[in-house]
């Protein structure tokens, strides 16, 4: 099943796949998926049949690598109110 993800982040027109992180593995003759991960070492994310798979392989790595955590709804719905209300001055 593949995943909903917008690659369009996720081109590269340095890459001759079209897709950061992925390139064409001669040896096994699909596509590679790769990340760098604190800036200089290389994790190995696998081999693919085709360049989108990879690319869906590395953007899945990348979001775990700079995952943010969203604020909590109730949080979202307090910061909003907040916002909406005059500010007083005496």
């Amino acid at each position: 099943m593949e995943e909903d993800i917008d690659l369009e982040p996720f081109r590269s027109g340095k890459s001759s796949s079209g897709y950061r992180g992925v390139g064409w593995s001669c040896s096994s003759r699909k596509y590679q998926a790769e990340i760098t991960v604190n800036g200089n070492k290389r994790m190995y994310l696998g081999v693919f049949d085709t360049a989108e798979e990879a690319a869906r392989a590395y953007a899945r790595a990348y979001r775990r690598q700079h995952e943010v955590q969203p604020m909590d709804q109730a949080e979202e719905e307090d910061e909003g109110a907040a916002e909406d209300e005059p500010i007083r001055v005496d």
